[in-house]
């Protein structure tokens, strides 16, 4: 029994080593900032690929992953820029006067906000594990908010949450956006199993 707990110490530790690394390279590939997206699909995949389903070495997992979803990403990434961009820019004016207290419509562009983090809490690990592109992408999206809401407010919550621990402490970095996404794929792996083909089972669940 003691043995059966310090293999599972161990383990727990090298775990936590891994999320490390792999927070790293993250934090170092999401410097453009352009590249955001692709340093997220690429996480999700390592973590998902070398920790837990232990098929292949993290780092090489990485930036396997991010070559090949570099374009796509790129493109998804500006795309949710722009979008998030123009409720920022009606929002600017409200929060530089809050002390007149805020207005109506600014809480409509608080849900707005809202509604558009959903499908983005997502859209990385989607692209990381399937072979979804354009009017497809957006449809697989759409369908997993609308089926699984309380797995994507949760990954809202969650990111949130490391957005915020971040910016009280931004040592931090080193291990949140690895811890993140092992937590999101305890969530999304179990949905992302229903949607899976033939091929990809085989590739991740057998």
């Amino acid at each position: 029994m003691k043995n059966s707990g310090k293999n599972s110490f161990l383990s727990w530790l090298n775990i936590l080593g891994q999320l490390v690394i792999a927070s790293i390279a993250w934090v170092i590939c999401s410097l453009p900032v352009v590249t955001l997206g692709t340093s997220s699909c690429a996480l999700y995949y390592a973590v998902v690929k070398a920790l837990r389903r232990d098929r292949g070495s993290l780092l090489p997992c990485f930036f396997s992953a991010f070559r090949n979803n570099f374009g796509q990403c790129l493109m998804v990434n500006m795309l949710y820029l722009t979008l998030f961009a123009i409720p920022a820019y009606f929002a600017i004016p409200h929060l530089m006067s809050i002390e007149q207290g805020l207005s109506g419509s600014f809480y409509v562009i608080v849900g707005i906000v809202f509604l558009l983090a959903l499908p983005l809490s997502v859209t990385y690990p989607v692209i990381s594990r399937f072979y979804h592109k354009g009017g497809q992408l957006v449809r697989f999206l759409l369908m997993i908010t609308g089926k699984h809401p309380m797995v994507c407010i949760s990954s809202v919550l969650m990111l949130a949450a490391g957005i915020v621990i971040v910016m009280s402490n931004a040592a931090s970095l080193i291990f949140v956006p690895g811890i993140i996404a092992y937590v999101q794929a305890l969530m999304l792996e179990n949905v992302f199993e229903k949607y899976s083909s033939g091929d990809e089972r085989e590739v991740w669940y057998d």
